[in-house]
């Protein structure tokens, strides 16, 4: 077992209790996924290998409930040493760091447990190191950036608006966005993912062993419409585009002239929350130069994206 680089733009889907079938999710164009540690075996990603055999990268998120970090350090300290079991368990590699959830909203009644509660769970899971799912308040007491962040979907908890949480967390380090989730085939509930900063995944090969160069990379989209192609692009709400399988957008529900790569209608945008826009967006990706993972390297700064969007709600 080995570790890759997850770079801008995979998308990958977290899940709990559903436990897609890895060949649909690769199917649907996805790189990576995030299960659960629990004492609960029906949300325990009881089995991470049958991902990896399927090419699939897989990042571990610890969880018992969503109050527990309200606990402060003995509850980290107890969470910490369950998770280190279960990690040496899996055979989860050092080098890759897990992702310890805060699944509620970070206030100032609660932050200081919070808080202490991220440091003794850091410290009891040693020699791995943590990330968190956390809102952006968090975020910036807890430094996980140099590890994995993940933005919760519940922007209300980071800021006015998604753009506006999404905008606090880009420029605090953040390395995941969660998504608006959906049932793929009608079976299997996941929540999607998009990459917005690299980050190391448990992987089957190590795909890591070279630098890796990503090159300047404008794309415009306008209106209603998307490139035709096998590779469809999706607009979120905040102005933010992301790639999509021709599979995840028949899974959303969308019609078939949309799948096919002819102009959206309004109906195609609805997606049952009506959180779809559609902006005249410009995106500038600019180059990024990633060391070896094995080798040391200065400390690399990646350059935000660039957006502009001028975006109208349906």
């Amino acid at each position: 077992m080995s570790v890759r680089r997850v770079l801008p733009g995979e998308r990958g889907v977290d899940f709990a209790f559903s436990k897609p079938p890895p060949s649909r999710l690769k199917e649907l164009g996805y790189t990576f996924v995030v299960g659960y540690i629990s004492t609960n075996p029906g949300k325990d990603l009881l089995h991470p290998q049958d991902y990896l055999n399927a090419g699939l990268a897989v990042v571990l998120v610890f969880e018992l409930y969503a109050e527990r970090p309200n606990g402060g350090a003995a509850f980290g300290t107890q969470d910490g040493t369950l998770a280190l079991s279960k990690l040496v368990e899996r055979k989860y590699p050092t080098q890759i760091p897990m992702i310890v959830a805060f699944d509620t909203n970070t206030v100032p009644t609660n932050i200081t447990a919070h808080k202490a509660y991220f440091d003794a769970f850091a410290k009891a899971v040693y020699p791995y190191r943590i990330g968190a799912y956390e809102d952006t308040d968090l975020a910036k007491v807890t430094n996980a950036e140099d590890t994995i962040d993940w933005l919760p979907l519940a922007w209300s908890w980071s800021g006015l608006s998604q753009a506006d949480a999404r905008a606090r967390a880009a420029a605090l380090g953040y390395h995941v966005f969660q998504e608006k989730g959906f049932i793929i085939d009608n079976q299997w509930a996941v929540d999607p993912n998009i990459v917005v900063r690299p980050f190391t995944a448990w992987a089957l090969e190590d795909e890591v062993s070279v630098p890796i160069v990503t090159n300047s990379e404008p794309r415009v989209w306008r209106g209603n419409t998307y490139p035709a192609g096998v590779l469809k692009y999706v607009v979120m709400d905040d102005g933010r585009p992301r790639r999509a399988s021709g599979g995840e957008l028949i899974a959303r529900g969308f019609t078939p002239s949309a799948a096919l790569g002819t102009p959206w209608t309004n109906a195609d945008f609805d997606d049952a929350g009506g959180d779809w826009t559609e902006p005249t967006v410009t995106v500038t990706v600019p180059p990024i130069t990633i060391p070896p993972i094995n080798v040391p390297a200065p400390v690399v700064h990646f350059p935000p994206y660039t957006i502009t969007s001028t975006a109208t709600p349906q």
